[in-house]
């Protein structure tokens, strides 16, 4: 794949001013070598945003309430939603700078690809408000599609006929096979001739995130036509899994709203585009991606689901709740009655009653809950059972133990539980249970799976019918040389070793948290409710053994807690700026974890180590007593098992 050349990028950075770029919009104001203003990125009530064009080989950015910073180009990504290349090529563009590819090319390889798709939406287009696209009105008419929102959203018409861009292009003396490439014709191999890809459809321009042109979607003028949607084929101008159909007509009023309405078609987007909801996009008739998720994390605080309501409409609800709640991604959805879609909606109801769908929408979690729960019997184990493992299935994608488990709460509450352990309890059988068991013992242990299942056979334990693995393979590491003798008494358990530095990459976390000023109402009692240095030695000590050394951070995670604790902010732009060691040590913990989230998370990896490690010992103790020379009672060994699931109870809390 072509890149552009680092000197080319050097160059564009050099010519676009920092200070200039970031005022087109933020409001900044002078503060000795820098700029500060109310960051962009979010809802920033006090001056928290610095600008830099001192530091770095042409300037920084970095808000101390979010954490985000970069340069220009990481900026115009930010700001605009664009990919890498996207970005450069608006900033080259707003300094007349032409880019330069690897290998010395001076013109970007998608080069006129871009003019041939604009003349292609400009052919369908005449068409549709032609004498010959008559059918092509008549069927936005009755979908209630005015001129005015068809016209914004340049639809077009191919003819039913095979030849009409063909045709067109051939007078206009355009190179065929650059509309083959594209596709927009297809080539006939038995007469060496071109064809048009789309006839007889409504054409629909997609455009990139910079309202490029870069390809078509079609729709069968009939339902009964097959397919009743043709989009055009994939490439590196035309990637679905990228695309998010009208992005570029909705980034303002999703900015606007910090809201994006996500529904399934064009038409879904169309509709509600004209009844008012401009801040909608729509996929491309693929599955929803990373990317898309990326690319409105960056856009909105929330996402409003806006799919159909058939099965497979709730099918898709479904992967995109698992796929925004990966990503702490605030997300609600939207249902319908059965087999509508918002565009039936809106046609039928009109937009205050989506609107009013709107407000009312519950948040994805609950909505998943509900989902389960519908049609389930909860006096019926089996329902249960179902209910906890497709529930359980989201809690467990989410990252946030604070937000995993207050949701997890709400579904303990609904079934009447407990705790988690009566969750796990109503998910599995007594016999699943502990062939889980088995088999996690068996990874920790590092021997045959079998030579576990047998042991807690013989003192007792039911498992039930029990499956091996793999055609009961044992660990690779043990397919030579034999396996540990597990059943000899006083054999060696092997622990698992901890990362090279677990500790860094906490006090990092935590000092980073601090600099920001983190006072999430969940987490400020612990954070911030006791000395800093307690709150450190909580965090880093070794399953119950004595604290690590002094290392350079902790008097400043002493300092800011204080700081904090005491309701103050203190200032520490000109230490994060200076070269001393102090300013090095900040910098790297505070420029290297860019937001809240993702500190928090390096401090949750951390603990859930040492649970981990803790469980584990106590794990290895139970096992070493179980395989003692003197066997335990029956009775004793089944109290044994009981601690084993309690301990697996408990972690999965915490992995």
């Amino acid at each position: 794949m072509a890149k552009i050349s680092a000197r080319c990028i050097e160059r564009i950075k050099a010519d676009n001013d920092l200070v200039e770029v970031v005022g087109q919009y933020v409001q900044l104001r002078r503060v000795g070598n820098r700029w500060v203003g109310l960051c962009p990125f979010h809802a920033d009530s006090q001056p928290s945003f610095y600008v830099s064009p001192d530091l770095g080989d042409h300037g920084l950015f970095k808000c101390f309430g979010c954490g985000t910073g970069g340069d220009a180009i990481k900026f115009i990504q930010l700001k605009e939603s664009l990919s890498y290349v996207d970005a450069v090529q608006a900033l080259a563009d707003r300094r007349g700078i032409t880019l330069e590819w690897e290998g010395g090319r001076s013109e970007r390889p998608t080069a006129g690809r871009y003019d041939l798709l604009e003349w292609a939406m400009q052919q369908y287009e005449g068409a549709l408000w032609g004498a010959g696209g008559k059918a092509a009105r008549d069927l936005l008419s009755r979908r209630q599609v005015s001129e005015e929102t068809a016209r914004r959203f340049r639809l077009g018409f191919a003819p039913a006929g095979w030849t009409f861009l063909a045709d067109a292009a051939r007078r206009k003396g355009l190179d065929l096979s650059a509309l083959e490439k594209l596709g927009l014709l297809v080539k006939s191999q038995e007469k060496n001739s071109f064809r048009d890809r789309f006839h007889g459809r409504l054409m629909f321009p997609v455009w990139n995130a910079m309202g490029r042109v870069v390809g078509f979607g079609g729709r069968a003028m009939s339902d009964e036509d097959q397919p009743k949607y043709l989009n055009s084929p994939e490439s590196d101008l035309f990637a679905k899994r990228q695309l998010l159909y009208a992005l570029h007509l909705a980034r303002d009023a999703i900015r606007k709203e910090n809201v994006v309405l996500l529904c399934e078609g064009y038409m879904d987007a169309i509709a509600l585009h004209q009844a008012g909801f401009a801040n909608t996009v729509a996929g491309l008739g693929t599955a929803l991606t990373e990317y898309h998720v990326r690319t409105l994390k960056r856009l909105a605080g929330e996402v409003v689901l806006v799919y159909d309501s058939d099965a497979a409409g709730r099918k898709a609800t479904a992967k995109a709740i698992d796929l925004f709640l990966k990503e702490e991604v605030p997300t609600r959805v939207v249902e319908f009655g059965e087999g509508e879609d918002p565009d039936d909606f809106v046609r039928k109801h009109g937009a205050a009653a989506l609107r009013q769908r709107l407000g009312t929408a519950p948040d994805a979690f609950d909505y998943t809950l509900e989902a389960a729960l519908r049609g389930k019997n909860l006096a019926s184990s089996q329902d249960v059972s179902e209910v906890v493992r497709e529930v359980g299935r989201v809690l467990a994608g989410m990252p946030s133990t604070v937000v995993r488990v207050r949701n997890r709460d709400k579904l303990a509450a609904r079934l009447g539980a407990g705790d988690e352990a009566a969750l796990v309890s109503m998910a599995i059988t007594p016999e699943r249970a502990a062939r889980i068991q088995a088999d996690r013992l068996a990874e920790i242990l590092q021997v045959d799976v079998k030579v576990v299942q047998r042991e807690l056979v013989r003192h007792g334990v039911n498992l039930g019918a029990v499956q091996p693995r793999k055609g009961g393979k044992p660990f690779p590491r043990h397919r030579k040389g034999g396996y540990q003798p597990w059943e000899q008494p006083g054999a060696p358990i092997p622990a698992k070793q901890p990362p090279a530095d677990p500790a860094l990459s906490a006090r990092k976390g935590l000092l980073a948290l601090l600099l920001m000023g983190y006072r999430d109402a969940s987490l400020q009692a612990f954070w911030l409710g006791r000395d800093g240095r307690e709150v450190l030695h909580r965090i880093l000590a070794w399953c119950g053994e004595q604290p690590p050394p002094e290392h350079p951070l902790d008097r400043w995670i002493d300092r800011l807690a204080k700081a904090l604790s005491a309701g103050q902010q203190p200032d520490l732009s000109p230490v994060l700026s200076s070269e001393g060691e102090d300013g090095q040590v900040l910098s790297e913990a505070f420029y290297g974890i860019s937001t809240p989230e993702t500190a928090m998370r390096e401090i949750e990896d951390y603990l859930s180590i040492l649970r981990t490690l803790q469980q584990e010992k106590a794990v290895r103790e139970l096992e070493q007593r179980l395989r003692a020379p003197q066997p335990p009672s029956r009775a004793e060994a089944l109290e044994l098992e009981k601690k084993l699931h309690r301990i697996e109870a408990e972690k999965r809390q915490y992995l």
